[in-house]
């Protein structure tokens, strides 16, 4: 049980990936109109915040239940929890804030945008690279 339920939280965490990654080209999809690019970021931060919360609520299940130790690894996984979390409602807030009309602006909020997709995406696989590594018994944490 306590196997299925692992990779449960495995499967939502590699979806979550590819949320991440889908939500890369928003910046150029919506590249003329700042209204559109504030409506589409708010509803990536949706599935976002959906998402992440999944895969959060399967990890804390897999813990709860299956009389997982509350060691590195969680505790690891909690800070990137809580760094992806600072930063996507960071993103939020500034792009729903700014006043994107003058195009300086719009152009920074775009790649302000992307420069945090890419922070997230990189925190996910080195998340995954450790949990992965540690299953293999390379590294112990």
């Amino acid at each position: 049980m306590i196997a299925e339920m692992i990779a449960y939280h495995s499967t939502l965490t590699y979806i979550f990936l590819w949320i991440l990654l889908i939500g890369l080209p928003i910046p150029f999809w919506t590249s003329s109109n700042p209204f559109a690019f504030r409506k589409v970021s708010f509803i990536y931060t949706m599935f976002f915040q959906t998402f992440i919360s999944m895969v959060v609520f399967t990890g804390l299940i897999a813990l709860a239940a299956g009389d997982l130790d509350f060691g590195v690894g969680v505790i690891v996984m909690v800070i990137v929890w809580v760094i992806l979390m600072y930063f996507e409602i960071g993103k939020y807030i500034k792009i729903a804030r700014t006043n994107m009309q003058d195009e300086s602006i719009f152009r920074a909020m775009r790649v302000s945008f992307l420069k945090i997709q890419f922070s997230n995406i990189a925190l996910v696989i080195l998340m995954i690279m450790l949990m992965v590594l540690r299953d293999k018994g390379v590294i112990s944490i």
